[in-house]
């Protein structure tokens, strides 16, 4: 013997559209359909969206990687004399300082327009912009000056400050977190 709910179902009528006519389910569930079509398609393109977002911050956290071990061997090459090392030294320190930028503020990057980093990670890049600071002072000493005598010493050193190891592994994860 068939419960009543058995009986309902099948009885062809649909739940709460049962009572309708046919051509009025049919509109209906047309209309479902094609709104529940235009959901997926939102959700698909916001998720698209900030896959690349995430792509491009990682990258450009990268970026700041190798860029901070170019700007610590050029200080090397630098702080010994080495005068085509001041220009390296010159171009890393202002890439790197508008790549920290662009993850501040945001921007274009590849294309794309990015938004400044989440919320999630502004405190480790807050962290590097701090050292960063540093870090630039002590690269804008040395940059284009011969290195002569006691003064010589004082920019050695404050060029060999730019060798700080930056906290960007600590971006590098909290960006591959996010």
């Amino acid at each position: 013997m068939a419960t009543k709910l058995e009986s309902k179902l099948l009885s062809g009528r649909l739940p709460l559209l049962g009572k309708l006519s046919s051509g009025r389910q049919l509109q209906i569930l047309t209309g479902a359909l094609v709104f529940f079509l235009l959901v997926d398609a939102a959700v698909v393109w916001f998720d698209a969206r900030q896959s690349t977002f995430g792509t491009i911050y990682i990258a450009t956290v990268g970026k700041i990687r190798m860029l901070s071990q170019r700007l610590a061997k050029a200080a090397q090459q630098a702080s010994q004399g080495n005068l085509e090392a001041f220009k390296q030294l010159r171009d890393s320190r202002d890439e790197f300082a508008a790549t920290v930028a662009l993850l501040a503020t945001g921007g274009v990057a590849s294309g794309v327009t990015l938004p400044a980093t989440p919320a999630a990670v502004r405190p480790q890049l807050s962290v590097l912009e701090t050292e960063w600071k540093k870090t630039e002072r002590n690269a804008d000493h040395g940059e284009g000056k011969a290195l002569r005598g006691a003064p010589q010493q004082r920019r050695r050193r404050k060029l060999l400050r730019v060798h700080l190891v930056l906290p960007v592994p600590k971006v590098w994860v909290a960006v591959q977190t996010v």
